[in-house]
């Protein structure tokens, strides 16, 4: 989830992040236009930083905290499933896959969040805000 937030009074810009941090490692000054919003949020989504021109451009890498997680739109669904309890083969019958297919995801997704099984990737998952808790 990308975020843009207008700052406070005294800065003149909008802070673009990524997830629930507040950080201003990528922002536009406040008379961006919508083509430049488009563009940045675009590249936020990758990983990048975003800054106006006037500033020394900066190349450093995002540390390993803050680096984006992407997962697709079908691994997302597994994990949200896995988060709610259902084994392999529900996961299969309510998304209209096969159970090997389950199983390709869970795989990918587990590594792509560096998690061990599927109870540390669902952690993982709400930590880094792609999946929401559930009120009880």
């Amino acid at each position: 989830m990308i975020l843009v937030t207008d700052v406070s009074a005294g800065t003149p810009g909008w802070v673009i992040s990524i997830g629930t941090r507040n950080d201003a490692d990528s922002w536009l000054p406040r008379d961006a236009t919508p083509a430049q919003f488009d563009v940045a949020i675009r590249a936020v989504a990758v990983g990048l930083r975003v800054s106006p021109r006037d500033e020394p451009a900066s190349f450093a890498a995002l540390d390993e905290l803050h680096s984006p997680v992407l997962l697709t739109p079908r691994e997302t669904q597994v994990l949200a499933a896995a988060a709610g309890g259902m084994s392999n083969k529900e996961i299969a019958r309510e998304l209209g896959i096969s159970l090997h297919t389950v199983k390709f995801h869970l795989e990918s997704l587990t590594r792509k969040l560096d998690a061990s099984g599927r109870t540390e990737a669902v952690a993982k998952g709400i930590a880094l805000g792609l999946l929401r808790p559930i009120d009880l």
